[in-house]
């Protein structure tokens, strides 16, 4: 990748800030080979990456690709060669389950990220920016309630696109929420000790490179203690509790708000198919799935307006009263059906970070968001 901002040369920039985590580059040269195409999508390798830029996106100058590039760039320490067991030897054959995608996968979009911070390629707001959207992002997937990150790990050898009846209320997107549990977790171990998430990226790839199912857990216990390891992984990782947003980013001066329900709504996410107005899928305890709605039903009126679009269907719920039901007409299966919905509010969950007046100064957001120097 051209240029000094990205490449690393000298002591400042991507390379270099991801070199410093670990006491060097465990080689002596790695390339990024990016092709321009209709979509992002990045593939590790040993000692490069392959990387497909969207091409509309790059004419609007989107970052994207840095943080891309940032990402498959930790790969070459966090999956090339810091490993799950489970993955040695490689079998290409057949499945190979393991707990740790999130570890692999989040801790690396984590640290892909903040090493934009680290580099001066990104400043603190727009790294909060980013993960205000991964929250909220994970705030609306239903499946948070039921399923673990672990099992959504687990799980990962399930996912069958042909098959995803009701993906967004069965599943946890493990990228997305392992980033975002790796972020609070380093907050709570810096909040806790001296340390920090990077001394436990360290530490195994110091010693444990080939990972055990409890590897992660482990190394963090070494660092900042049993306990603290003990609670958090049994909390966020293997469990479903909520996650402590408020509690530890307040630690760093951030304060956080959540917002819902500030309208009525259909609660579905729909898309129009030959003209048809369809349901791709229903929000958990939203109007649609309330009603009986399911993905892949046609939508074609409610309380009697004839709904072509989602603009037509959002003018149809500023008139309606919440709780009063009225008449929904779908199609299923070539089969027209009249079901009763009674209007809710949108499910829908907004996020706000912010660091601003009023907020005092946080040593702890400083050093978890500093710039290398």
């Amino acid at each position: 990748m051209a240029g000094g901002r990205a490449d690393g040369g000298g002591d400042h920039g991507l390379v270099p800030a991801h070199a410093a985590l670990f006491g060097g580059l465990p080689l002596d040269e790695y390339k990024f080979l990016v092709h321009v195409g209709e979509r992002w999508h990045g593939v590790a390798h040993e000692a490069s990456s392959s990387l497909i830029a969207k091409r509309s996106a790059l004419q609007d100058e989107d970052d994207h690709l840095l943080s891309l590039c940032s990402h498959e760039l930790f790969h070459l320490w966090n999956v090339k060669r810091i490993v799950p067991a489970a993955f040695v030897p490689y079998d290409y054959l057949h499945e190979t389950p393991t707990r740790l995608l999130w570890a692999i996968e989040g801790i690396t979009s984590y640290y892909g990220d903040l090493a934009l911070v680290r580099a001066g390629l990104w400043d603190e707001t727009r790294w909060l920016e980013h993960l205000r959207e991964e929250i909220e992002t994970l705030e609306n997937a239903p499946g948070r309630h039921h399923l673990s990150l672990a099992q959504a790990s687990f799980d990962g050898w399930l996912q069958e696109p042909a098959q995803m009846h009701d993906e967004p209320n069965a599943r946890v997107p493990f990228h997305n929420k392992g980033e975002i549990v790796a972020a609070l977790l380093d907050l709570t171990i810096r909040s806790a000790t001296e340390k920090s998430l990077d001394d436990v990226m360290r530490s195994i790839w110091r010693e444990s490179r080939e990972l055990q199912e409890d590897a992660i857990e482990r190394a963090v216990a070494n660092v900042a203690g049993a306990e603290l390891a003990r609670d958090f992984f049994a909390r966020y990782v293997d469990g479903t509790e909520p996650l402590p947003y408020e509690e530890l980013l307040e630690r760093a001066a951030v304060a956080f708000d959540s917002a819902s329900g500030e309208r009525l709504a259909l609660g579905a996410k729909l898309k129009t198919i030959d003209g048809l107005l369809m349901i791709e899928n229903v929000t958990g305890d939203g109007s649609a799935m309330e009603a009986g709605l399911l993905p892949g039903d046609e939508l074609i009126a409610i309380d009697g307006a004839r709904t072509t679009s989602d603009d037509d269907v959002e003018r149809v719920f500023e008139s309606l009263s919440e709780g009063e039901a009225v008449p929904a007409v779908i199609a299923r299966a070539g089969v027209v059906q009249i079901r009763a919905m009674l209007p809710r509010r949108d499910p829908h969950v907004s996020i706000t970070l912010r660091v601003g007046a009023g907020l005092r100064p946080s040593h702890m957001r400083e050093a978890w968001l500093r710039r290398d120097e």
